[in-house]
């Protein structure tokens, strides 16, 4: 569903930048109505692209909510994920130093 408003957004930016071009090779009454339908491109888009980010924003606020519900209620899985990717991190640093020293 994400992808198929992106594409609309997409899509839209698109023609504006055609009746964009439209209108750098017209004379000035077609170039008045081509800047109309431009501006309402742009304003279509605009909000399309302002919905997108309230979106994504409201995703990524659900995400971090979540975790830290989780974290909250399970404390000690929380610590214990966290070494757990400190220590793996250490050994993925520890052997690419090691590689680089041959």
């Amino acid at each position: 569903m994400q992808s198929r408003r992106i594409e609309r957004v997409l899509d839209n930016l698109e023609r504006a930048s055609a009746a964009a071009q439209e209108i750098l090779h017209a004379g000035s009454d077609r170039a008045t109505e081509l800047g109309s339908r431009l501006g309402r491109g742009f304003a279509d888009t605009t909000g399309r692209v302002i919905d997108l980010e309230r979106t994504a924003v409201r995703r990524v606020r659900d995400a971090a909510e979540g975790v830290d519900r989780y974290a909250h209620e399970h404390p000690w899985r929380t610590v214990a994920a966290g070494a757990l990717i400190v220590a793996l991190a250490a050994v993925a640093l520890s052997l690419l130093q090691s590689s680089r020293r041959e």
